[in-house]
């Protein structure tokens, strides 16, 4: 399973993450273009694949205990973190880390 977003709707994937927190879960996020992510339209084999080619693109993780977007490289994104593929940082609606995301 994944936690897939649009890029066209504010705070989607901070909505996200609050749920993944409510709910104890811990799935990769991916954040589409507004055109890929209606073309998705919640068809459960066309999310696994589109899903499985970016995989490997996530260039990102969400700290879920702080609700920080870092680079996955940062040295202070915590533990409890998920992968996750970003295209809009303004729209994801998460804190960003001050040490990695300047």
């Amino acid at each position: 399973m994944y936690a897939v977003c649009s890029e066209g709707k504010q705070n989607d994937v901070a909505d996200a993450v609050r749920e993944m927190v409510s709910k104890k879960y811990r799935l990769p996020i991916f954040q589409f273009n507004v055109e890929k992510y209606t073309e998705l339209d919640n068809d459960h084999q066309l999310v696994m694949d589109a899903c499985r080619e970016v995989q490997g693109e996530a260039a990102h993780v969400v700290n879920l205990g702080t609700r920080t977007l870092h680079k996955k490289k940062c040295p202070s994104h915590g533990k409890k973190v998920v992968g996750a593929l970003i295209i809009n940082v303004k729209t994801a609606g998460l804190k960003v880390c001050k040490t990695c995301m300047k």
